[in-house]
């Protein structure tokens, strides 16, 4: 479910909202490829951490659907957000 723009977290533009809606909307191999773009730009320390991260817990979902609600996820943006700052 895409949630209305005043239920939305994230400032409508940011690199958190394209993702979300990404997300949102089934487009996870997009989401996926943004984030690797993002991450071939910052392949050391914390990013590289958190791309590990979620690519473990890809594995762990199996055939199930991540979301943007999902805490790792959440941290990957979070830190991605503060690299970009």
């Amino acid at each position: 479910m895409v949630l209305p723009r005043a239920e939305r977290e994230t400032p409508e533009g940011s690199i958190e909202d394209l993702l979300t809606r990404l997300l949102d909307r089934g487009y996870n191999g997009t989401a996926g490829r943004v984030v690797g773009a993002i991450g071939e730009s910052y392949r050391s320390g914390v990013i590289e951490t958190r791309l590990n991260d979620l690519t473990a817990e890809i594995a762990r979902l199996g055939d199930e659907r991540i979301t943007a609600q999902n805490p790792v996820f959440r941290a990957l943006v979070a830190d991605i957000v503060e690299v970009l700052k």
